[in-house]
């Protein structure tokens, strides 16, 4: 395997807690149904969830920049983060596209009081 890109992306948790106070369907937005499920909690109001909703939406953004491309254009559905069954490590993958075929994506996420990062490593399979 030949790595392609390292990437990081940080988000303000305090500014994704405001996003989510002003529309909840940012949520559906920036998540799949699977994500949603997958959450260490579904109560919104909760601190663990508005950190969890930025840990993913900057993995998500650290994948499309290992791209060199906006999540926007990649579309947020098309990024999924989920643990595989009796594993706590989330794992990324690309859902669709020409590069989903031929690209492996390892991601870390950790979070402080105010900020969560994602690091996202993308490697090439050819």
């Amino acid at each position: 395997l030949m790595s392609k890109a390292v990437v990081n992306d940080i988000v303000d948790i305090p500014r994704m807690r405001i996003a989510l106070d002003r529309n909840k369907n940012i949520i559906a937005k920036i998540l799949t149904r699977k994500e949603i499920d997958q959450l260490p909690t579904q109560d919104i109001s909760s601190k663990r969830f508005v950190e969890s909703l930025s840990a993913r939406f900057a993995a998500k953004e650290a994948l499309a920049k290992s791209l060199g491309r906006s999540v926007f254009g990649i579309g947020f559905h098309n990024i999924e983060i989920l643990k595989p069954e009796g594993s706590s490590k989330p794992e990324i993958s690309l859902l669709e596209g020409p590069t989903s075929r031929n690209m492996k994506f390892h991601l870390s996420i950790s979070h402080s009081d105010s900020s969560a990062i994602a690091t996202v490593i993308a490697e090439s399979q050819e």
